[in-house]
């Protein structure tokens, strides 16, 4: 009688171990690299699996090398370029060089912005594999859902309008990225993807004015706004127009800006929120906790 007092407690408490382990790997982590004026997020899957969406600058490389290394990140299932422009993928070849990748998602429609960046050469020399999305793909990495949008036609005259737009759900939680998209691209977005709901939104174009019309965010109704520039750098990011566009919506903004190395957005199937990240890089060379979190009130 008295084993049976002993082994259901231990029972109980062995299934409450396992209820924890499994809710902590149920979430998706969306980490906003505090660069400046460019975009570079690091999303970890259910699972435990790393992705990038975009690289920044080739100058931004410590920041995201530190980031990276702060996750004990050491290497990437994949990379996510919306486009190639230098503030977007301009670390790639930094990034692949420390860090093995098996694949790099890129539009495999635009022959525009990558004239200055080549990528599939960069590819071949560190063995990473090119994945050409022709838009409407649905991936499934890890426990993430992954939906694909391209713009169905080349626009040469603005460059930043040829973007890939990825939207990153888990359950009920969701993140969409917009690459550069300006308004003109927005239009086309609304047209043709069915559900853009979203909890964070990565503005397109940094923030400026030219993108997050009205329409968009009827359409997104987003909880956060990621806005990837700020006064110092790019002073068109941090404009009184969007500013009081998102607090109409209720929009929270969060901008490049600040001593945090970057915001995480935490997302559990059913809410998000947002945790700041900071560096303790005292702590770290002393052998300590690299990274203090304080989630936002």
């Amino acid at each position: 009688m008295m084993k049976k007092r002993f082994l259901i407690p231990l029972l109980m408490m062995a299934a409450l171990f396992l209820i924890a382990g499994c809710g902590s790997k149920e979430q998706m982590v969306l980490s906003f690299i505090n660069i400046g004026k460019g975009d570079a997020f690091l999303i970890r899957v259910p699972g435990g699996g790393y992705y990038m969406c975009d690289t920044g600058k080739k100058e931004d490389y410590a920041v995201m090398d530190r980031f990276l290394e702060m996750k004990k990140v050491e290497h990437l299932d994949g990379i996510f370029l919306s486009h190639g422009h230098k503030d977007h993928a301009g670390g790639l070849k930094l990034i692949l060089k420390k860090y093995p990748t098996d694949k790099i998602y890129l539009s495999g429609k635009d022959d525009i912005t990558y004239k200055k960046t080549d990528v599939e050469q960069t590819a071949a020399e560190y063995q990473t594999e090119i994945v050409k999305m022709q838009g409407g793909e649905v991936l499934e990495l890890g426990g993430a859902r992954v939906q694909v949008w391209i713009p169905p036609d080349k626009d040469p005259e603005n460059e930043n309008n040829n973007s890939m737009v990825a939207r990153w759900s888990l359950k009920d939680t969701s993140f969409l990225m917009t690459g550069d998209m300006e308004k003109g691209e927005e239009k086309q977005f609304l047209e043709s993807f069915r559900d853009c709901r979203a909890d964070v939104l990565k503005l397109g174009h940094h923030g400026e004015k030219d993108a997050t019309s009205k329409s968009l965010l009827n359409a997104v109704m987003p909880a956060y706004g990621i806005i990837t520039g700020n006064e110092e750098e790019n002073p068109d990011s941090v404009n009184s127009k969007t500013a009081r566009r998102l607090k109409k919506y209720g929009i929270k903004a969060y901008y490049s800006e600040g001593e945090q190395i970057a915001w995480d957005f935490i997302a559990d199937g059913t809410s998000v929120k947002a945790v700041r990240i900071m560096d303790n890089s005292a702590g770290a060379r002393n052998g300590n906790d690299a990274a203090d979190e304080k989630e936002e009130e």
